[in-house]
């Protein structure tokens, strides 16, 4: 294996979702860069339905001032513009929700009594774990199912070129619930449907959130081999 690829396989395995970040600004240049990588990624038909909302300073301040109004009016209302997770309990699916839960909780040292303290975690969704760059990806919502297919390869090329540029990510689908909000602060159209959220920024290394493993799946739980 080249020294290219073996990179590119590193650069894969390393790549977590960070939810802690050190307060250190991002030079839009980097943000552009990044970008302009990401870009390149494939779409069915060439249709490239990605749109990408930059916010930094008092833009996403004002932004995560107001969801988390929203989540603190109203926290068990959904107000989703797609189901991201299954409505009820669907094995191995939602135990493998569960079991990152509480490796993330765990790592705060967060009861499951702690109503309190794990609201007020949630409520960092609302706030791009404090990194200093806050991303929206929305897309037309008259597009089909396969659209949503290009988005998610859109956002993976997104998140390994951050990756490989030194920078850290958080994809959030805790943003779809109150897209509504979203919509109205940056004064999108209604046509327009709230993808995802990603945090941008440089990992704060020492935090605890950073440091739990991620367990995955194995191989032989998901892949058929088929050939003589």
């Amino acid at each position: 294996m080249s020294n290219k690829n073996s990179e590119i396989i590193d650069l894969m395995a390393r790549r977590k979702s960070v939810r802690a970040f050190l307060q250190k600004n991002v030079e839009q240049d980097l943000v552009t860069k990044i970008l302009t990588a990401a870009f390149r990624a494939p779409s069915g038909g060439n249709m490239q339905p990605w749109k990408v909302h930059i916010l930094t300073g008092s833009r996403k301040d004002g932004l995560a001032q107001a969801l988390m109004q929203a989540y603190d009016q109203r926290p068990s209302v959904r107000k989703d513009d797609y189901l991201y997770y299954p409505d009820t309990p669907l094995s191995p699916y939602t135990d493998r929700i569960s079991e990152i839960g509480e490796l993330l909780y765990g790592s705060l040292e967060i009861g499951k009594r702690d109503v309190s303290k794990r609201r007020e975690q949630q409520k960092r969704n609302y706030q791009f774990h404090g990194a200093p760059v806050g991303i929206v990806l929305t897309m037309d919502k008259r597009l089909e199912t396969g659209s949503y297919v290009d988005m998610g390869i859109f956002i993976s090329h997104l998140i390994l070129a951050a990756e490989a540029n030194g920078l850290a990510t958080c994809v959030e689908a805790a943003l779809i619930s109150y897209a509504d909000v979203i919509r109205s602060h940056l004064s999108l159209p209604e046509t327009d449907l709230v993808i995802c959220g990603i945090a941008l920024g440089f990992e704060d290394r020492d935090h605890p959130l950073n440091q739990f493993a991620r367990p995955r799946k194995q191989l032989e739980d998901a892949v058929i081999y088929y050939g003589d």
